[in-house]
């Protein structure tokens, strides 16, 4: 048994050791000088945050095809499948009542993708 111990924590030295080395980039030729790769940063404004209401599909909002206790949004007098950033509806007590949230995020193909979710106090 102690010889394993040791095996193992000589193997793990050794690994840690060679992970440590500086790994160096060499040019494919002295002469020829590799050009470095210009990133455009692109800046995109932060999402705009929109308040909504959350609840189970199912239990809540008895959303058709829904099986399970899956979280969905309420926008205006439409029902959207949460996906993207969601939050779990037991955990949160959302098979039992709606809940505020502040999102932000676009509906696609019937689903609404959040971007950013904030729970906040009750409706």
């Amino acid at each position: 048994m102690m010889k394993r111990v040791i095996g193992m924590a000589m193997m793990m030295a050794m690994l840690g050791w060679m992970g440590c080395a500086e790994k160096v980039a060499v040019p494919a030729s002295e002469s020829e000088e590799a050009e470095p790769e210009v990133v455009e940063a692109s800046v995109t404004a932060p999402a705009e945050l929109q308040v909504a209401e959350v609840a189970c599909g199912s239990c809540i909002y008895k959303m058709d095809g829904v099986s399970g206790c899956k979280t969905a949004i309420k926008i205006g007098d439409a029902h959207y499948m949460l996906a993207g950033e969601t939050i779990d509806a037991h955990s949160t007590g959302l098979c039992k009542s709606a809940k505020a949230v502040k999102v932000a995020g676009d509906v696609a193909d019937g689903t609404f993708v959040a971007t950013k979710l904030e729970l906040t106090p009750a409706l």
